[in-house]
């Protein structure tokens, strides 16, 4: 029985990666499967669940958006608020997946060597697809570009996330072929390739933070890898080629960015309760939003906050109260359905007080991580590039940029999945050198 479910929790642990290509229905239905399966495997071991420091701190930042989230729900007398109180209820499953993914791996239950290579398998092949699609037209499975909002989305159908999917991802990847494989050549063909894949699914962010994360990586380790400095600058080199060869790129990436202009217009702001409009023929900037999601936190529940996906329902009485227009020119008082923004989402969900956790949380991960890099046992070069891999990876998901509802089954189960196993993997690592 201990073999059976050992094998099944490690068979659900691997195809964790395709969950995210489903709908969120079968997301979320695959996630309970995995919290349920981890939870009988940790039992039938005799293994206690533990928790730690940081556990306990996200633990507490998950109480309180629940309870911020059920008292604004009673003091909005809502409708079938039961359901509501329901559904902040189920926040959990968000911790339950980050605490069971860190005591899999301490438990040694997961074959890491595996998961990381199905992972490099999977980012290859949505990259090559998303390049497919460039050259014929179409993917392989016949999938086009969605003109709509100008993105290659691949096999994500009408959600444009392949390229923060393949940038997730990515990292993990990169760790099987530093810590399980070392080949220079299958290296730079991955940094190519996943380049490339990244960049022509027209995402901005995940593009700009891998560009940013492999040249961090590569001046960090100029004493331990310099082989992976030459491998940034043949990227760099050829993703150049392509900027200035193919004008869709060119113009995504580059042209119809002005961020000078960007900036200085939203940091001219000066009155947090005008929001101030740019007709652009129905759409919106994310410094638009940005700036009215401070006016809603600093407006009510500023330390409180008022539960999750909670701003569609905050933007629109907003706008009532203040009198004041939609800020997309084409759809009359039409909110956003969140804040584009991790802390600013965090921030109208948990209030000032919710939000000063988490940040206390990401904060220790960051001094843990450092701590972990320049311990004294630490005399590895090849675990010196694992340990900065690992930060970058981290890094790039905590820092402050476009992101989707953290709360929202997509965007939750993937950003607290992957940062338990970042740490879980860091803390193996170290264990291994430690006691070498």
């Amino acid at each position: 029985m201990k073999n059976y479910l050992k094998k099944n929790v490690n068979l659900l642990f691997y195809i964790t990666p395709f969950f995210f290509l489903l709908p969120v229905n079968y997301l979320t239905m695959c996630a309970f499967l995995f919290i349920l399966i981890s939870i009988f495997v940790l039992r039938e071991n005799k293994f206690k669940i533990k928790f730690d420091t940081l556990d306990k701190i996200l633990c507490l930042f998950f109480i309180f958006t629940i309870l911020s989230g059920i008292k604004f729900k009673f003091e909005s007398s809502l409708e079938l608020f039961d359901f509501e109180i329901i559904k902040s209820i189920g926040l959990l499953r968000f911790f339950l997946v980050y605490i069971l993914t860190k005591n899999l791996i301490n438990y040694n239950l997961i074959n890491l060597k595996k998961f990381s290579f199905i992972c490099l398998l999977l980012c290859l092949f949505i990259s090559i697809n998303i390049i497919a699609t460039h050259i014929f037209g179409h993917d392989f499975l016949g999938n086009r570009k969605l003109e709509s909002i100008n993105r290659y989305s691949s096999i994500f159908g009408e959600r444009a996330v392949a390229g923060s999917y393949i940038f997730s991802f990515f990292f993990i990847a990169l760790l099987y072929l530093y810590f399980f494989k070392n080949n220079f050549l299958f290296k730079t063909f991955f940094l190519i390739i996943i380049s490339y894949g990244i960049m022509l699914t027209f995402d901005r962010s995940p593009y700009i933070l891998f560009i940013l994360s492999i040249i961090l990586l590569s001046f960090l380790n100029l004493k331990n890898n310099i082989k992976f400095f030459y491998m940034t600058m043949i990227v760099i080199f050829l993703n150049i080629i392509v900027f200035f060869n193919y004008d869709q790129a060119y113009k995504r990436h580059i042209s119809s960015i002005n961020l000078i202009e960007r900036f200085t217009k939203f940091f001219k702001i000066e009155d947090h309760s005008k929001i101030q409009i740019l007709q652009k023929g129905g759409n919106y900037t994310y410094y638009e939003i940005y700036n009215e999601a401070l006016s809603i936190i600093n407006h009510d529940y500023t330390f409180l906050g008022s539960g999750f996906k909670t701003y569609y329902r905050r933007c629109t009485g907003f706008r009532e109260q203040t009198n004041i227009e939609s800020i997309t020119s084409g759809y009359a008082n039409a909110c956003p359905s969140h804040s584009h923004n991790l802390y600013l989402e965090i921030g109208i969900s948990s209030g000032l007080i919710g939000l000063t956790i988490f940040i206390f949380f990401i904060l220790l991960n960051i001094k843990i991580f450092l701590a972990k890099i320049f311990d004294r046992y630490n005399k590895s070069s090849r675990n010196f590039v694992i340990f900065t891999i690992l930060l970058i990876s981290f890094l790039a998901d905590v820092v402050p940029r476009p992101h989707g509802n953290l709360f929202g089954s997509y965007n939750g189960f993937l950003f607290f999945f992957k940062i338990a196993f970042l740490y879980a993997f860091l803390i193996k690592v170290h264990r291994m050198q430690r006691f070498k």
